[in-house]
């Protein structure tokens, strides 16, 4: 639940109202604490039993920006960072990353 600090358990469409909250609590979410909570799940998931001790992280928009993120802060053993939006702000991160990150650029995307 990435909005869990501001609005547990939020369900969002991709019109009218929904679009608009969506755009709200990303421009809201700090992105530290994010990439924090999801390396801390990466390393749960890395203890189960059923888990191999790999975990790779995958995300659309806004989630490919929180996937490439958490490649460049060792959070996963690889990643898939789809329509990664505004990734052009943090690309001083892009040195960072140590393990097979695969991105996905749409040239025709309506959203």
């Amino acid at each position: 639940d990435l909005f869990w600090r501001s609005e547990p358990g939020v369900k969002l469409g991709y019109d009218g109202d929904d679009w608009e909250r969506a755009f709200a609590l990303m421009k809201a979410l700090d992105f530290d604490l994010a990439i924090d909570d999801l390396r801390r799940s990466a390393e749960l998931l890395r203890g189960r039993d059923d888990c191999n001790g790999r975990v790779a992280s995958l995300g659309y928009c806004m989630g490919g920006v929180l996937s490439y993120l958490l490649a460049a802060n060792s959070g996963v053993d690889a990643a898939v960072c789809y329509y990664p939006g505004s990734i052009e702000k943090r690309l001083d991160q892009a040195d960072k990353i140590k393990c097979p990150t695969l991105f996905h650029f749409a040239e025709e995307d309506d959203h």
